[in-house]
């Protein structure tokens, strides 16, 4: 677990001066250029009831619900998680990536599986709003400032108002209620139902969009836009080190349950074939070798665009409606710091002057669990809210740009605030996402797009990840997990 767990605890003080997240070089050299792993074909394959493509949340959560059937689980990265890990600092963990989950509701099959994990004693809950730092000052109550908005967001969470956009949908009306969402964005939603928004307002919808679905309010859809802001008006779960506690509690159940070896890291997928009644997958192993598995069922926990160069005889159906889909980059930086003020928030949006083309949009304080005398976390996101700039990511002179835009933003915009000011800087950790967060469009759902990426192939390859739906939450891919599992466990009888 320490060595491939979620939470990188061997971080030295001071961390080495370079990105944390993602390592790209390993996939990119061989899905790009699958040429490359062509030799050694002929190997004898292994078998398995049910091979999982994708250690991340999506795919830990899928073989947990498998764990009978012995899974094995091939991740390409070092430590499983996916965006859900996190780093540690002076005995605190945070996270640098998908940090907070919603609260599951008390019929949810959600509360269940969370309750059989332990979760409930992990986290800490959060209800009270998210402030906003404006003007030098941080102000409380600000979303409520506009009674048409917090009204009609409220109407819908009473059942008040218009039907509460559940994704994924739980009955056909809530499947249509998306698809009529899904023709407007949530800024032309917004200003049909309460009107144009105040500036200072419009702006901090523009950055909670591009917080938590990396793009402005104009771009996403109704239907997703819509989900995220509700939720946000329901209480929030947090565990120390964010949602790499959730999958770590995982990891160490499966590490438990299945047979010593199922669990793989640095096992890079570059093939996957049906042949008949079992599924070929090829992959490279941690030492470069390749290998072969013969299953009766798979489970692709990978995003789609990853499907799109790994599945062999793809649809063109498929094909199409997965090169429609976007994704886009994120940054996360971690400040560490020492002699702060008590701080009453957890998410804190901070408008200001903007010296990047990306902004920071909101700081979430990183021990919010677990709140030490020593030291303070802060967590910064900047997402790259734009297509394309993943790419940008991978330049060799990229760390030391984005590290000085990160540090004049905390000079201009963080560090004047009242709970900061008399603060000791002690480091700086950014962690570099290429293409984490599907982007929430126009049209996933309304043009079925998400129906034809997330359908069985061939009745054994299965897809189970938060862009099925095309929404960056836990709970889609967890729920997708649910769902897929009797689907999956009749292939393998058969």
């Amino acid at each position: 677990m320490n060595t491939h767990g979620p939470i990188d605890r061997t971080l030295p003080e001071p961390a080495p001066f370079a990105f944390t997240g993602d390592s790209p070089e390993r996939p990119h050299r061989y899905l790009l250029t699958p040429q490359e792993a062509e030799r050694g074909l002929g190997l004898s394959p292994e078998v398995a009831s049910v091979v999982v493509v994708g250690g991340g949340m999506s795919g830990l959560i899928s073989a947990y619900t498998l764990r009978d059937l012995n899974p094995i689980v091939l991740e390409q990265a070092t430590r499983f998680g996916g965006n859900a890990r996190g780093e540690s600092w002076r005995g605190m963990d945070y996270s640098i990536g998908a940090a907070y989950f919603s609260a599951p509701d008390p019929t949810s099959k959600l509360l269940s599986l969370y309750r059989e994990l332990g979760i409930p004693e992990l986290i800490r809950e959060k209800s009270s709003d998210d402030p906003v730092a404006l003007g030098g000052h941080i102000r409380h109550g600000f979303w409520n400032e506009y009674p048409p908005l917090s009204h009609y967001l409220k109407r819908i969470n009473l059942g008040q108002d218009d039907e509460f956009p559940d994704i994924p949908p739980l009955s056909e009306s809530q499947r249509k209620r998306l698809d009529e969402l899904d023709r407007l964005s949530l800024k032309e939603h917004l200003v049909q139902k309460v009107g144009k928004l105040p500036p200072a307002l419009s702006t901090l919808v523009d950055y909670y969009c591009w917080s938590s679905m990396n793009a402005a309010s104009c771009e996403v859809s109704a239907a997703s836009g819509l989900n995220f802001l509700l939720g946000e008006t329901n209480p929030i779960w947090v565990a120390p080190g964010g949602n790499a506690a959730l999958a770590g509690r995982i990891l160490e159940r499966l590490c438990r349950h299945l047979p010593n070896g199922n669990l793989r890291p640095q096992s890079l997928v570059f093939r996957v074939k049906a042949l008949g009644p079992i599924v070929e997958i090829v992959y490279l192993n941690a030492q470069d070798e390749v290998r072969k598995i013969h299953a009766k069922a798979v489970v692709l926990s990978c995003p789609k665009f990853v499907v799109g160069r790994l599945l062999d005889g793809i649809e063109s159906e498929r094909k199409t409606a997965i090169s429609k889909l976007k994704y886009r980059g994120y940054l996360v930086a971690n400040l560490l710091l020492e002699k702060v003020a008590p701080i009453d928030f957890y998410d804190l949006f901070v408008l200001g002057d903007r010296p990047t083309q990306f902004p920071v949009t909101d700081v979430i304080y990183g021990n919010f669990v677990s709140a030490k005398p020593h030291g303070t976390i802060l967590t910064l996101y900047r997402p790259m809210a734009r297509d394309g700039y993943r790419d940008e990511l991978l330049d060799p002179n990229a760390y030391q740009r984005l590290r000085s835009e990160f540090e004049r933003e905390i000079e201009t915009n963080l560090m004047p605030l009242k709970p900061f000011r008399a603060a000791k800087q002690v480091e700086l950790r950014i962690a570099r996402w290429g293409h984490p967060i599907p982007v929430s469009s126009q049209g996933v759902f309304s043009q079925k797009v998400v129906d034809k990426i997330r359908k069985p192939f061939v009745q054994r390859v299965f897809f189970v990840e938060q862009d099925n739906w095309m929404t960056p939450a836990l709970e889609t891919g967890a729920i997708e997990a649910l769902t897929w599992e009797t689907a999956i466990r009749k292939t393998i009888r058969t």
